[in-house]
Formats: C-alpha cells, sequence, structure tokens
C-alpha cells in the first residue's frame, strides 16, 4: 500500500487518483494483495487444495491449489485494500471539497469497499487459474516440497512451463482490471 499513496494527479481528470474509482489502481492492489494473503494464508488450510481446474486435491504450495481458507483470506486481502483507499480518501479530502469528490461518502466508500472485496476475489481465482495452466508445479520428491522448476526427482503436479510468478502476478493483475472494470461503471 504505502508504494501506492502518493497523490498524483491524472491526466483525464482533475480528482486525484485515488478518489476517482475508473482508474485501475484500487483493483490492481486489490488483486496483487489477495494473492497474497491466499497464499500465504491459504497454506495454512487444515484441508488439502484442490487445483481449480481438474477438483483433485494436490499438496499444499501448489500453483492453482484452491482452499475455502486462501479464498477467504483473498477476498479479505481485496476488502482491506478497499478500505484502505477510502480511509485515505477520507482522511487527505478537505471537508469544504467533499462535493467535489462524489467518491467520498458513506454508500459510496461502502460500494468502492465491496469492488475491493470483489477484485481480490476476481484476481485470486484469475491467478489460480493461470497458475494451474501455465506455470509449473512440481513435487520434489527428495526434499517433499513443491517447487517452480522442471528437474532431477520432480514429479509433474500442475501447469505447464510457459510463465514465471511474476508473469502470472502481472498478467492476472491485467485481466481482473479489465473484469472489474465494468462493475465501476455500475458504481
Amino acid at each position: 500500500v504505502a508504494s501506492g499513496l502518493p497523490r498524483v494527479r491524472s491526466a483525464r481528470s482533475s480528482l486525484p487518483l485515488f478518489s476517482h474509482p475508473s482508474l485501475p489502481e484500487r483493483r490492481h492492489y486489490a488483486c496483487c494483495t489477495a494473492d497474497t494473503w491466499s497464499s500465504e494464508l491459504g497454506i495454512l488450510s487444515p484441508s488439502h487444495p484442490i487445483l481449480i481446474t481438474t477438483w483433485r486435491h494436490v499438496p499444499p504450495g501448489t500453483n492453482g491449489g484452491v482452499s475455502p481458507l486462501g479464498t477467504a483470506a483473498g477476498f479479505a486481502g481485496g476488502l482491506f485494500i478497499g478500505a484502505a483507499f477510502c480511509i485515505f480518501d477520507w482522511v487527505t479530502c478537505p471537508t469544504h471539497l467533499t462535493a467535489e469528490y462524489p467518491y467520498i461518502g458513506t454508500q459510496a466508500q461502502l460500494q468502492l469497499i465491496a469492488v475491493g472485496g470483489f477484485a481480490g476475489l476476481a484476481g485470486t481465482l484469475v491467478d489460480s487459474l493461470l497458475g494451474a495452466t501455465l506455470q509449473f508445479s512440481g513435487l520434489n520428491q527428495r526434499l517433499n516440497k513443491i517447487v517452480n522448476q522442471p528437474g532431477e526427482d520432480v514429479k509433474h503436479v500442475s501447469g505447464r512451463n510457459v510463465l514465471s510468478n511474476c508473469q502470472v502476478n502481472f498478467i492476472s493483475s491485467f485481466i481482473t482490471c479489465m473484469l472489474t472494470a465494468s462493475l465501476f461503471a455500475c458504481v
């Protein structure tokens, strides 16, 4: 969040970026935070994850593996980002300017928080789908650990070795921003 806090002006508008929901920053950060939260907290799930493409059980840490805990954590991460941006808008928007910033106010802010949650959930699912299909996951049988590269003693679990984790994150963030753009048109 800290890297996104400097206030900059939009080339299309005189509103600050964080107060203009048509811009993708909120959705981008919601997607990225959801990916991190779902990965880091989902691995703690008491149930084994299932592969999003085949619904078969896979070892924890497998790209494309989803669990109820990880999915809920991704949604919560998106809600957190939505709330953080709304608090930032509220704190940085002087009361006398509220009429000029139509996205300040209880109903609008709650809608933007919900959009953050939706973007987080969508980002988690898109990331998992890309990870399950285009990012290699294998079980290193010697170390009994999931790895992202094929090699000796590595048994293929899911995905092709097409994209790296950074590439999956970039593409899932882009797709999530595009998918959720229509939701902002309704807010």
